[in-house]
Protein backbone atom coordinates (compact mmCIF):
# COMPACT_ATOMS: atom_id res chain seq x y z
CA UNK A 1 0.00 0.00 0.00
CA UNK A 2 1.49 3.01 -1.34
CA UNK A 3 1.59 5.92 1.60
CA UNK A 4 -0.85 9.19 0.27
CA UNK A 5 0.75 12.19 -0.42
CA UNK A 6 0.93 14.99 1.90
CA UNK A 7 -0.21 18.55 1.48
CA UNK A 8 2.49 21.21 -0.17
CA UNK A 9 3.40 23.74 2.34
CA UNK A 10 5.51 26.51 1.28
CA UNK A 11 7.10 27.32 4.12
CA UNK A 12 8.69 23.68 4.06
CA UNK A 13 12.14 23.80 3.25
CA UNK A 14 12.65 27.50 5.25
CA UNK A 15 11.79 27.27 8.75
CA UNK A 16 9.38 24.54 9.68
CA UNK A 17 11.64 21.82 8.08
CA UNK A 18 14.80 23.17 9.72
CA UNK A 19 16.89 22.52 7.23
CA UNK A 20 15.84 18.54 6.35
CA UNK A 21 13.97 17.32 2.80
CA UNK A 22 10.45 18.58 2.32
CA UNK A 23 8.37 15.89 3.69
CA UNK A 24 6.76 14.83 0.32
CA UNK A 25 10.33 14.12 -0.32
CA UNK A 26 11.19 11.94 2.40
CA UNK A 27 8.06 10.29 1.25
CA UNK A 28 10.01 9.57 -2.10
CA UNK A 29 7.85 11.94 -4.11
CA UNK A 30 8.80 14.44 -6.15
CA UNK A 31 7.55 17.81 -6.42
CA UNK A 32 5.79 17.80 -9.59
CA UNK A 33 4.03 14.25 -8.14
CA UNK A 34 2.71 16.31 -5.20
CA UNK A 35 1.49 19.16 -7.32
CA UNK A 36 -0.29 16.55 -9.61
CA UNK A 37 -2.34 15.15 -6.99
CA UNK A 38 -3.24 18.18 -5.04
CA UNK A 39 -4.29 19.60 -8.36
CA UNK A 40 -6.50 16.54 -8.83
CA UNK A 41 -7.72 16.58 -5.44
CA UNK A 42 -8.71 20.50 -5.71
CA UNK A 43 -10.45 19.83 -9.56
CA UNK A 44 -12.40 17.03 -8.25
CA UNK A 45 -13.39 19.84 -4.99
CA UNK A 46 -14.28 22.20 -7.25
CA UNK A 47 -16.60 20.06 -9.68
CA UNK A 48 -18.73 18.82 -6.43
CA UNK A 49 -18.58 21.91 -5.46
CA UNK A 50 -19.91 23.38 -8.26
CA UNK A 51 -22.56 20.16 -8.94
CA UNK A 52 -23.80 20.78 -5.37
CA UNK A 53 -24.35 25.04 -5.77
CA UNK A 54 -26.12 24.14 -8.94
CA UNK A 55 -28.39 21.46 -8.17
CA UNK A 56 -29.30 23.95 -4.79
CA UNK A 57 -29.95 27.09 -7.09
CA UNK A 58 -31.61 24.72 -9.42
CA UNK A 59 -34.06 23.50 -7.17
CA UNK A 60 -38.21 24.43 -7.70
CA UNK A 61 -37.17 25.78 -11.26
CA UNK A 62 -38.47 23.91 -14.09
CA UNK A 63 -34.55 23.35 -15.95
CA UNK A 64 -32.13 21.83 -13.65
CA UNK A 65 -28.45 22.44 -14.39
CA UNK A 66 -25.80 19.82 -15.80
CA UNK A 67 -22.20 19.51 -14.53
CA UNK A 68 -19.51 17.23 -16.90
CA UNK A 69 -16.65 16.79 -15.73
CA UNK A 70 -13.68 15.54 -17.21
CA UNK A 71 -9.43 15.53 -16.38
CA UNK A 72 -9.35 18.84 -18.52
CA UNK A 73 -12.70 20.20 -18.25
CA UNK A 74 -15.66 21.17 -16.19
CA UNK A 75 -18.67 22.54 -18.12
CA UNK A 76 -21.75 23.94 -15.98
CA UNK A 77 -24.85 23.99 -18.64
CA UNK A 78 -28.26 25.69 -17.80
CA UNK A 79 -30.46 25.72 -20.81
CA UNK A 80 -28.40 28.08 -23.02
CA UNK A 81 -26.44 29.30 -20.61
CA UNK A 82 -22.68 27.53 -19.60
CA UNK A 83 -19.94 28.40 -18.06
CA UNK A 84 -16.61 26.57 -18.36
CA UNK A 85 -13.31 25.79 -16.44
CA UNK A 86 -10.08 24.79 -17.62
CA UNK A 87 -6.63 24.59 -15.24
CA UNK A 88 -5.90 27.87 -16.82
CA UNK A 89 -9.29 29.66 -18.29
CA UNK A 90 -12.78 30.57 -17.01
CA UNK A 91 -15.78 30.99 -20.01
CA UNK A 92 -19.55 32.05 -20.42
CA UNK A 93 -21.69 31.68 -23.09
CA UNK A 94 -21.97 35.44 -22.76
CA UNK A 95 -18.52 35.75 -24.38
CA UNK A 96 -16.36 36.23 -21.00
CA UNK A 97 -13.05 34.52 -20.91
CA UNK A 98 -10.81 35.20 -18.21
CA UNK A 99 -7.73 33.45 -16.15
CA UNK A 100 -8.62 31.24 -13.80
CA UNK A 101 -6.80 29.12 -11.02
CA UNK A 102 -7.19 26.69 -8.08
CA UNK A 103 -3.99 27.32 -5.25
CA UNK A 104 -3.07 25.17 -3.09
CA UNK A 105 -4.54 26.36 -0.26
CA UNK A 106 -7.61 26.03 -1.84
CA UNK A 107 -9.12 29.10 -3.16
CA UNK A 108 -10.15 30.17 -6.54
CA UNK A 109 -8.87 33.08 -8.36
CA UNK A 110 -10.81 34.13 -11.67
CA UNK A 111 -9.54 36.96 -13.49
CA UNK A 112 -8.32 39.16 -10.59
CA UNK A 113 -10.43 38.45 -7.97
CA UNK A 114 -9.83 35.38 -5.33
CA UNK A 115 -12.19 33.71 -2.60
CA UNK A 116 -12.54 30.58 -0.92
CA UNK A 117 -13.48 27.76 -3.19
CA UNK A 118 -16.92 27.31 -2.06
CA UNK A 119 -17.94 30.98 -1.94
CA UNK A 120 -16.59 31.18 -5.00
CA UNK A 121 -18.26 27.97 -6.59
CA UNK A 122 -21.76 28.91 -5.04
CA UNK A 123 -21.40 32.81 -6.46
CA UNK A 124 -21.05 31.44 -10.34
CA UNK A 125 -23.43 28.63 -9.55
CA UNK A 126 -26.29 31.35 -8.76
CA UNK A 127 -24.92 33.39 -11.70
CA UNK A 128 -25.29 31.33 -14.03
CA UNK A 129 -29.39 29.93 -12.97
CA UNK A 130 -30.54 33.40 -11.41
CA UNK A 131 -31.00 35.59 -14.85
Amino acid sequence: MRARAPHISKRCGVSSCMGQEPPFRQLGYSEETVTDQLHRELWTSWASLLRSYAAVHSLGREQHAVVEVSDDSILVRYGLRWMRFTRTEYATSEGETTAFTLTENGRACVGHDEDEMDLYAERLASAIITV
